[in-house]
Formats: C-alpha cells, structure tokens, sequence
C-alpha cells in the first residue's frame, strides 16, 4: 500500500504483482493499516482519514487484474503501526 501512494512508485507495484504471478502466486498478504501521524497513516487521528492513502489501497487491490487473491491485514500488534488495544 505505501508504494501506491505516490504515482511513481505505482508502476513498481503492478511489476511486483506481475512477477510474482508469473511465479506461480495467486494468494498475497498485505497491510491495509496504519493509524496516527505516521508515514501515510490511512486514519491520520481518530475520524480522520487520508483520501489519498485510501485510493491507494484501491490501486493494491485491484491484484486480481494479474491474477492474484488479496488478503487485508487490519489490524496489528506493534505499538509504531497503531497496535490494536489488548489491555
């Protein structure tokens, strides 16, 4: 996702996905989380998301067009990445 934000870095994804279907992969895992005022947040605070992040993950998920199966990991357990509350 965080290389789809900027258009060019956007081929490089399309590349990766390419590649590795051609490989043979048909099933990927990616993030489709990242809270606070980090580096390309989607949920910048509580509410408040980031539009352009969001499209993003659109462009990441439109894998099936190389023939490959996404998995969304929403959540996450390190405190940096927005660690989902166990407390």
């Amino acid at each position: 996702m965080d290389n789809a934000v900027e258009d060019h870095s956007r081929p490089r994804v399309r590349a990766m996905l390419q590649a590795g279907s051609k490989m043979g992969l048909t099933v990927c895992r990616t993030w489709a989380f990242n809270d606070g005022s980090l580096y390309h947040a989607l949920q910048i605070s509580p509410g408040q998301f980031d539009e352009k992040v969001f499209k993003a993950l659109d462009y990441v998920a439109e894998a099936w067009r190389s023939g490959v199966r996404l998995i969304l990991s929403l959540v996450n357990n390190l405190a940096a990445y927005g660690k989902k509350g166990l407390e």
